[in-house]
């Protein structure tokens, strides 16, 4: 038993996130100064009348007597009412205390008076915790705008994490308790019109689950939903992998038509400066003619390689070459990399204008190839982002 509270106490001391009082400055400074948040304004209005009725209710449980005692705070400055201890709860002195001042003006104390006290303080209670979800609920929708790098040395998940700490911990306190200089923090502050460190965190966490997302769907053994009936979910067997013996060729021109839709525009463009340039050539004398020819040849070539299939070919290495980096691990990898290595190897060498062993990808190799279709053709988007990748990949492990 000694182990597990030894654990235990190591994990409190690990989990625990503390909050400097400069950090809270900066993020209260933010919200009344440069923001001038009307929600956080009012939220500390109504904390600071909250005090003030806690603190003269304010009392303990007296353990000897089994009884609770009153004894009224005395608030000498608006950030004394972080250190009451009943904000959040009914406060032990309010029988009392109510009592007292029921026979200081003469009124006859009785148990319907004491019930009458009892719901007025439970609405108050009531009440201040709704201000506070509210303003919770406020700060959670803009505190990605704080344009300081408090956090800098964690990474994007303890720096949310850290934020959130610190966000509470202004709400708990919402006042000015620091007092001493301001450190190099300042120099940390994002730039007007800048993502804040913060915003690029959503960003890389948006991204990292698109990319999972991505990565799921190009399973071959996900559970799937039935067209017919989508709440039906199944899962292919090994057996149903084994009987696709071929593939969608259909699928590799209808990806390209909709990447010419998406590209119309720009290949109007490059249409138009062609045919300048073939225009510039033909009114150009025998000599100017030769002396541009070198520069001529490059985009010649280069649109000759721009052909549906190759494009094509390119794309679904893109997409596998993705799904192979998206390993948490080198095994995991080498793994992904084994696994796909037939389907690349086949689209290799379709590159290069041998498409036999593409033709006769048959059983598992043909699915992940059918899924890759799929996901190019579902996706916006994915097919001229991963057709760059297809073109950068450098085929070093796998044969050809």
């Amino acid at each position: 038993m000694k182990l597990l509270f030894e654990n235990w106490r190591k994990h409190l001391n690990e989990e625990k996130i503390e909050i400097e009082a400069e950090d809270k400055l900066l993020f209260y400074e933010w919200l009344v100064n440069d923001l001038k948040d009307e929600t956080f304004i009012k939220w500390i209005e109504i904390h600071q009348e909250r005090a003030k009725w806690v603190a003269a209710r304010e009392g303990y449980l007296n353990p000897a007597e089994r009884e609770y005692i009153w004894h009224p705070w005395e608030l000498k400055k608006p950030s004394d009412a972080c250190t009451l201890r009943h904000l959040f709860d009914m406060p032990p002195g309010l029988t009392k205390a109510a009592r007292a001042a029921s026979e200081k003006a003469g009124v006859r104390w009785s148990r319907e008076v004491e019930e009458e006290v009892w719901a007025a303080g439970e609405a108050r209670l009531e009440q201040f915790n709704a201000a506070h979800k509210e303003i919770l609920e406020h700060l959670e929708q803009i505190k990605v705008k704080f344009p300081y790098d408090l956090f800098a040395e964690f990474d994007c998940k303890q720096k949310m994490e850290h934020l959130d700490e610190l966000v509470k911990s202004v709400v708990r306190c919402p006042y000015q308790t620091y007092s001493g200089p301001v450190s190099e923090v300042l120099s940390t502050k994002s730039l007007q019109n800048e993502p804040t460190p913060y915003e690029k965190c959503i960003k890389e966490f948006q991204d990292q689950s698109s990319a999972e997302s991505e990565i799921e769907e190009l399973d071959p053994y996900r559970w799937r939903s039935d067209p017919a009936n989508p709440q039906l979910k199944w899962r292919p067997s090994e057996a149903w992998h084994e009987s696709i013996t071929g593939r969608d060729m259909k699928l590799i021109f209808e990806n390209w038509r909709k990447h010419l839709n998406e590209e119309q525009e720009v290949d109007e463009g490059i249409g138009k400066a062609l045919g300048t340039a073939a225009l510039g050539l033909a009114l150009a004398g025998p000599g100017e003619a030769g002396a541009t020819s070198g520069k001529a040849a490059a985009p010649t070539t280069h649109v000759a390689e721009r052909t549906p299939e190759i494009d094509n070919y390119n794309a679904l290495i893109g997409l596998a070459d993705l799904a192979i980096a998206h390993g948490r691990s080198e095994a995991e990898r080498s793994q992904e990399e084994t696994k796909y290595k037939n389907v690349l190897d086949a689209l290799d060498l379709a590159k290069k204008g041998n498409t036999e062993k593409l033709d006769n990808l048959s059983g598992y190799d043909a699915e992940l190839l059918d899924i890759l279709n799929q996901h190019l053709q579902e996706t916006p988007g994915a097919f001229e982002k991963n057709r760059k990748r297809g073109v950068s990949r450098v085929f070093s492990s796998i044969g050809s």
